[in-house]
């Protein structure tokens, strides 16, 4: 985990940039395939209630073997450790996957199929927005994870949008407001209920915070009195 944790960081920082991405050719594939395991990880998470602990060791200091030989640590602390890394990696994950969206005009195809029709990331995406694992209440208060730690959010500022909320709002802007991927993505009726979920969170204080919501507003409610074609099939040869 402690080199996962490294290459991920390194990934976030040079993905942040359109020039990488589209150098990444192919490869880009292995990456996405990650992002999708780990994020399916996160939603699985919190869908069994498992609520990572606080421990006063960050992913900044867990990337670093000498920090675990420092200290004897008992096995519960190197397991709490270890899935508070884990969660961390994912949260970058998110990350990586979001910068990867912002370049879905330019990259292959085979990129776009795999993440709207072998992994339907719109969907993933959906439950993160709904069970928001980065966030909990604990002892009658509200908790968000910002930053590498759990805060106590003050009920004034219990309606802000994190930065981790931006993260899978824009991954689903880019993913549905582009019309190669409208075309490209299967609206089933499962599909279509799935995301028409997302108008109950478009509130107008959500939308202050991002004005790039009222695209996918629009988007929503058009949605929801239209049967959308059939994805157009493409053939699509993958190097193995």
């Amino acid at each position: 985990l402690h080199h996962e944790a490294s290459i991920i960081n390194l990934l976030e920082t040079v993905f942040f940039y359109k020039e990488i991405c589209e150098s990444a050719e192919d490869s880009i594939l292995d990456l996405i395939d990650y992002c999708h395991r780990k994020l399916t990880l996160l939603a699985a998470q919190n869908t069994n209630r498992q609520t990572v602990t606080p421990v006063e060791l960050h992913l900044e200091d867990l990337a670093s073997p000498s920090s675990m030989e420092a200290v004897l640590v008992p096995p519960q602390e190197l397991q709490k450790q270890a899935e508070t890394m884990e969660f961390e990696i994912s949260l970058k994950a998110l990350s990586v996957l979001r910068f990867i969206t912002d370049q879905v005009e330019s990259l292959p195809l085979s990129a776009l199929t795999r993440m709207l029709n072998t992994h339907n990331l719109p969907c993933l995406l959906v439950e993160l927005v709904e069970h928001c694992p980065w966030s909990c209440r604990e002892a009658g208060k509200l908790k968000k994870f910002e930053n590498g730690a759990w805060h106590v959010v003050p009920p004034e500022d219990q309606v802000k949008m994190t930065k981790l909320d931006g993260q899978v709002w824009l991954a689903l802007l880019n993913l549905l407001h582009s019309p190669e991927c409208q075309r490209k993505y299967h609206f089933d009726g499962f599909n279509k209920s799935q995301l028409l979920k997302l108008r109950a969170f478009l509130t107008d204080v959500l939308v202050d915070q991002l004005p790039n919501l009222v695209e996918m507003q629009r988007f929503l409610s058009h949605l929801a009195v239209t049967e959308p074609a059939p994805p157009k099939k493409d053939l699509i040869l993958e190097q193995v």
